[in-house]
């Protein structure tokens, strides 16, 4: 009888243990996230703040361009002559305002961003 009683304390006692170490690892240990850069952590897909946003246009310069070419929209990537991609979607699509610009070159600064305006505009 001593002996099941022994076991019975040791596994309590272990249970215990575990429990404390997991929330002194999980929660105590966890909270040099706290002042890390919230860009950097964030899960994909969500923006973490406009300042983040601003600041991660600073770390890539390269802007993307829609123009006019031949009377359809290209996307150019940075201030390269090359043509990134080609959309379907034609100049007279668009607001006479942003006709006027697109031939000069609409800057977007990311991906996201353009495919945000030529979803508006393409349908």
């Amino acid at each position: 009888m001593k002996q099941i009683r022994f076991i019975r304390i040791s596994f309590c006692l272990c249970a215990v243990l575990s429990a404390v170490a997991f929330y002194v690892g999980f929660y105590a240990g966890g909270t040099h996230l706290k002042n890390q850069d919230p860009v950097l952590h964030a899960p994909k897909g969500i923006a973490a703040s406009e300042e983040a946003r601003q600041s991660m246009a600073v770390l890539s310069p390269d802007k993307y361009y829609l123009k006019d070419n031949h009377d359809c929209l290209a996307v150019y990537k940075g201030d390269s002559s090359e043509i990134f991609f080609e959309t379907d979607l034609d100049l007279s699509d668009l607001p006479e305002a942003l006709r006027q610009k697109a031939r000069s070159g609409l800057a977007f600064d990311s991906l996201q961003d353009l495919y945000g305006f030529l979803e508006n505009y393409s349908s």
